[in-house]
């Protein structure tokens, strides 16, 4: 037998050999643990690292995105993935309206946005 085959006990795979897909409820469960934010009005200069180091003091960034034009330049939003969800309240209430860079950042909850 290969070294990386297992044998699936889980009654989605009737004792197969292989890897078991999680259902969507668990994929949901993990979804939920990581708090998503939008993070608007960046300066056009604001990079990943920077928007990482300013909400590393508030908890565990699991990702940071910055999406860029085609010229290289930020689009002056980025995307902050956080751990555990006090932790991105506390980082929203502190940095909502805090100057960076020279702009007044936007932080909020990233589903909230998308439901509007």
């Amino acid at each position: 037998m290969a070294e990386n085959v297992w044998l699936c006990v889980s009654p989605r795979c009737n004792g197969r050999y292989g890897t078991v897909e999680p259902t969507a409820q668990e994929s949901k469960g993990r979804a939920d643990m990581v708090k998503r934010l939008f993070v608007g009005n960046l300066s056009d200069h604001t990079g990943e690292e920077d928007l990482r180091k300013l909400f590393d003091q508030f908890g565990e960034v699991s990702s940071v995105s910055v999406p860029t034009d085609r010229t290289g330049r930020g689009k002056r939003i980025g995307v902050v993935q956080m751990d555990d969800d006090a932790d991105a309240e506390k980082a929203i209430e502190a940095l909502n309206g805090r100057e960076f860079n020279g702009r007044s950042l936007k932080v909020e909850d990233f589903t909230a946005r998308r439901s509007r």
